[in-house]
């Protein structure tokens, strides 16, 4: 695998030679990693990765929320960490990156996804094993602090700090009493001022 350095900038200097302003790149060159993937997996990530930058492009050009279009960003970029982490978190030749190759393929060529052994969906378990939880025992301000430092590790110009979530709200539940929509706002640093 490779990453795209900078390797000759151009900047403007003054009258004694001295670098005045901020300098552009304006010749890259790709580098080794020391991280290895498969070639055709590979192959598919990059092209997957050229379609979804012009569709984020295009979403950030179209879409008249300034917030918005933040998120589109720092979603890309946490996708971008979690991929690494994937790969890192799992043997080359193991069964997990297998199916995700696997998966990715299909993704790639509009084909829909493996589904488990039981033929259940992710999805399916995962709603399942939501339903042994009781309402009364979620702390839901504790639940949306850990939702929120997770979400954002992968946020560029923001940051937030542990512990400040407040005025959460239960907006609708399910006929169990757990809740379903729960509204909540939150303080974080955008460029060094606190926003909330």
């Amino acid at each position: 695998m490779t990453e795209r350095k900078c390797v000759r900038e151009q900047y403007e200097v003054n009258m004694y030679g001295g670098r005045t302003g901020a300098s552009q790149c304006i010749e890259y060159q790709d580098f080794g990693t020391g991280v290895y993937a498969d070639p055709a997996l590979y192959s598919t990530s990059e092209a997957m990765k050229g379609e979804l930058g012009n569709a984020l492009f295009g979403q950030l050009f179209t879409n008249p929320d300034p917030l918005a279009s933040r998120s589109i960003v720092d979603e890309a970029v946490s996708v971008q960490d979690d991929m690494s982490k994937l790969v890192a978190q799992n043997a080359c030749d193991g069964p997990a990156l297998k199916r995700f190759e696997t998966n990715m393929h299909l993704f790639a060529k509009g084909q829909a996804g493996l589904t488990l052994e039981s033929g259940e969906r992710l999805n399916d378990v995962i709603v399942s094993k939501a339903a042994e939880l009781k309402a009364e025992d979620i702390n839901l301000v504790k639940l949306i602090d850990d939702l929120i430092i997770e979400n954002s590790k992968g946020w560029m110009m923001n940051r937030y700090s542990q512990g400040n979530v407040y005025g959460v709200k239960v907006v609708s539940a399910d006929s169990a009493g757990r809740p379903k929509v729960v509204f909540a706002n939150y303080r974080f640093n955008s460029l060094g001022v606190s926003v909330r």
